[in-house]
């Protein structure tokens, strides 16, 4: 069985929406290896399947920053 890139990168992105952080990280792969036909592919589903995760507040803290959890 044959799979595209753009079928891979479409179920690694499922599977890491639980994490900004991850999401961000294969999304940036995906976007070296797709070509431009694919990478609209790719957005058009992301924006239909709603799989783009919501960053949380600690991901766009500093890590010199400290954290509130009051």
């Amino acid at each position: 069985m044959n799979t595209s890139y753009l079928d891979y990168y479409k179920l690694i992105l499922e599977k890491v929406s639980f994490d900004h952080h991850l999401f961000t990280k294969e999304l940036e792969k995906a976007n070296q290896v797709l070509t431009l036909e694919e990478k609209s592919k790719l957005r058009k589903w992301l924006l239909e399947k709603r799989v783009i995760p919501r960053p949380t507040y600690r991901a766009h803290q500093k890590l010199e920053e400290p954290v509130n959890l009051s």
